[in-house]
């Protein structure tokens, strides 16, 4: 994950295991927070993201935008 140079500013990264079996665990960006639930600490709930139930793992820090666009609209997951 170094080309998106993301840090989780709540919460965890994924464990070695998690990548390598494809957990169902996710981490988010701040918008995605805010936009699913702006009032609530999502960190350790469940999301379903395209049908799929995935579990808060971490949250990443704030990083603003760039050239007019969000670099928190994200989501990731390990997928090997």
């Amino acid at each position: 994950m170094p080309m998106l140079n993301y840090h989780p500013q709540r919460g965890r990264n994924f464990t070695e295991t998690e990548i390598q079996s494809g957990s169902p665990v996710i981490i988010l960006g701040q918008d995605v927070v805010n936009k699913l639930s702006p009032k609530k600490d999502l960190l350790g709930e469940d999301v379903k993201m395209n049908g799929h139930k995935f579990r808060v793992i971490g949250i990443t820090k704030e990083r603003g935008s760039m050239m007019g666009q969000s670099m928190d609209k994200y989501v990731i997951v390990p997928i090997t």
